[in-house]
């Protein structure tokens, strides 16, 4: 099975003081946090920095595996049967 990732895009306004946007959306409890303090909460959430592209910050940690649905076999019934 191919590894699935989440992706997240963090975004600096410096607009009276600093405020981050975390996929578009604004996260006023980081208000005025130093850059190396928001990194290192999204490293222990799981997320490693991927790029930079002088404006936005993305970063992807790997996604909650999601198992494919298991169909029943056709002995299954049977060992229910004999218990």
């Amino acid at each position: 099975m191919m590894q699935r990732w989440d992706y997240l895009v963090l975004n600096i306004l410096k607009s009276y003081g600093i405020n981050y946007r975390v996929n578009n959306e604004k996260v006023g409890e980081w208000k005025d946090f130093l850059l190396h303090d928001v990194l290192n909460r999204l490293g222990k959430q799981g997320y490693e920095l991927v790029t930079f592209d002088g404006e936005n910050y993305l970063f992807k940690r790997p996604a909650a595996s999601l198992k494919p649905l298991e169909q029943p076999k056709a002995d299954d019934s049977a060992e229910k049967d004999d218990e």
